[in-house]
């Protein structure tokens, strides 16, 4: 690639790459901005792995992610009940 004396590519200035920083600054505000409006979940999965590469143990998380003045609230979600036990009563004597 061609350079000019400033060492920018031929065909591009100052101004242009200081008008795409600033826009790259303002797109990142706003979705930072936009994640303090919005209530969404969040999906985590961990996983012990033995040295020769098996799957020890897995665990699969789901936290409700909202925001708060002061920045977020992370509530862990309980699992869904395997179906055939909701609404199982334990059997009374």
């Amino acid at each position: 690639m061609w350079r000019g004396k400033k060492g920018f590519p031929l065909g591009f200035s100052r101004q242009a790459a200081s008008r795409a920083a600033g826009f790259s600054m303002a797109r990142q505000a706003k979705s930072v901005e936009s994640r303090k409006q919005f209530f969404y979940r969040q999906q985590e999965l961990m996983a012990m792995h033995q040295s020769n590469g098996k799957v020890t143990c897995e665990k699969r998380r789901e936290y409700s992610v909202t925001p708060m003045p002061s920045g977020i609230e992370r509530k862990l979600v309980p699992p869904p009940e395997p179906e055939g036990e909701a609404g199982h009563l334990p059997n009374s004597p």
